[in-house]
């Protein structure tokens, strides 16, 4: 495993487990956000993105399946791995991550910084009802195309992601 695309929801745990397996670490949210949360233009991100899987020892995390994924990132990885935890594990995760980055006015990407407005309880319930698109997402994904030449890891546990990293 040299090149490994890690995909999930928010929560689950793709930047911990990312930093855990030690090769050079990309998260797509850092390619894709400019100055005050305004997205790139596609064509940007996607130029970034290939630079970034033109390597050969790499982890590219973030949930940008249609934009990124399909068409650079799974293509190139030779391991994917799919954190798929359940929702009431990843939103109260995300939440408390999201405290933790108000409070601290933790600096993100290109200056960013959590807004107190992401923890709304109409943000919070937005995330809950959004969840099941993450999977529906992956799967619709792993069904379309051909990924035989693609190790596919699907780990839903965290005792799961431990066994893992052990056998790593």
């Amino acid at each position: 495993m040299n090149r490994i695309a890690i995909v999930s929801g928010p929560g689950a745990g793709k930047t911990t487990l990312a930093r855990a397996l030690g090769l050079p670490h990309v998260e797509l949210d850092a390619l894709w956000w400019g100055p005050g949360w305004r997205p790139v233009p596609l064509e940007v991100f996607r130029s970034r993105v290939q630079e970034a899987a033109d390597g050969d020892n790499w982890v590219i995390e973030g949930f940008y399946v249609e934009e990124a994924g399909v068409p650079i990132v799974w293509p190139r990885a030779d391991t994917l791995v799919w954190l798929d935890l359940p929702r009431w594990r990843c939103v109260p995760r995300a939440v408390r991550r999201t405290f933790r980055q108000v409070l601290g006015r933790v600096a993100l990407w290109n200056g960013n910084r959590q807004r107190a407005s992401s923890l709304t309880p109409t943000s919070v319930w937005r995330l809950w009802r959004r969840w099941p698109s993450y999977p529906a997402t992956i799967e619709r994904a792993l069904s379309i195309h051909d990924w035989s030449d693609l190790h596919i890891v699907r780990l839903r546990s965290d005792d799961d992601i431990q066994r893992f990293l052990e056998k790593r």
